[in-house]
């Protein structure tokens, strides 16, 4: 297979030879989203601070305190799905742009700089939006699903009276929770490998459906989600530095060229087994 004949070093040596004339612009595309990030992290840090505090209703002070967190929280799950959606609508165009602009790079395409704005054009901003909708759901569904036994001890420990069954769900609420963190955790990488593709997919085939995306990146990624995963852990020390902050100019373009590059080669891996299973098949065909 193609992927497994470049092998992680391969795709890496490619991802530095796509960038060597084109870092500048690399940076000048990622800044973009970052300056995007930035305006949405400043309006987290000011809802914060001005709006988060007077959303809560007034609960009497003598109130029994696991009411109280309750509400808090509850009000809180109502607040934050709708910052992420607000937040989903401009965010998702240029993230896709971002990505598609690295797919053509490495797929030896024209990479304009203005190709980060594509995804903002009539007919593909729906587009982004959709995907972005459907990630959210496929991910973070089952994440509330793990975390749904939580949540119902938590609610049972406040209904109930009894001191014995309350110290029990208490403690059921607490190791649950830590079982579902890491049961979360194994999942988004999961299903962040099943869906690696999408991406790709459709910024390199603009008639497909993005529910068709995600099956075909879920057909597509079997056998190679390890070649993936070795990928992300061999890029371990760029992503530390890229959580740092300024180092992700330097060292974020060359891991979506990484990732672009792997997604590349997988699709075209793809493609060339189905045009052979095809001519199998016809071939088969004209024997009988």
């Amino acid at each position: 297979m193609v992927f497994s004949m470049y092998g992680t070093s391969g795709i890496k040596h490619q991802a530095r030879r796509f960038l060597k004339n084109n870092w500048g612009k690399a940076m000048a595309v990622l800044g973009v989203s970052l300056v995007v990030a930035l305006i949405f992290t400043t309006i987290a840090q000011l809802y914060l601070l001005f709006v988060y505090p007077y959303l809560y209703p007034e609960i009497p002070s003598e109130s029994n305190y696991n009411i109280r967190t309750l509400v808090l929280a509850i009000t809180a799950l109502i607040a934050m799905p709708v910052y992420y959606f607000v937040r989903m609508f401009l965010e998702a165009p240029v993230h896709l742009g971002l990505l598609e602009w690295h797919y053509a790079l490495v797929s030896g395409d024209r990479a304009p700089f203005n190709l980060v704005f594509s995804y903002f054009q009539r007919g593909r901003y729906g587009r982004s939006i959709n995907y972005a909708l459907q990630r959210f759901f496929r991910i973070y569904g089952w994440v509330v699903l793990v975390f749904a036994p939580t949540v119902l001890c938590a609610i049972a420990s406040i209904v109930v009276e009894d001191a014995e069954a309350k110290f029990f769900l208490e403690l059921a609420s607490d190791l649950s929770f830590w079982l579902a963190a890491g049961g979360a955790i194994a999942i988004i990488i999961m299903i962040n490998l099943r869906y690696f593709l999408v991406p790709y997919l459709i910024a390199g085939n603009p008639a497909l459906p993005v529910t068709a995306a995600f099956r075909t990146s879920v057909r597509y990624m079997k056998g190679f989600k390890w070649q993936v995963a070795s990928l992300w852990l061999s890029l371990l020390g760029c992503i530390i530095l890229q959580a740092l902050g300024l180092p992700q100019l330097f060292v974020s373009p060359y891991i979506n060229t990484c990732f672009a590059n792997s997604a590349r080669w997988i699709i075209i891996t793809n493609i060339e087994k189905e045009q052979i299973a095809l001519n199998q098949g016809w071939e088969w065909q004209e024997r009988f």
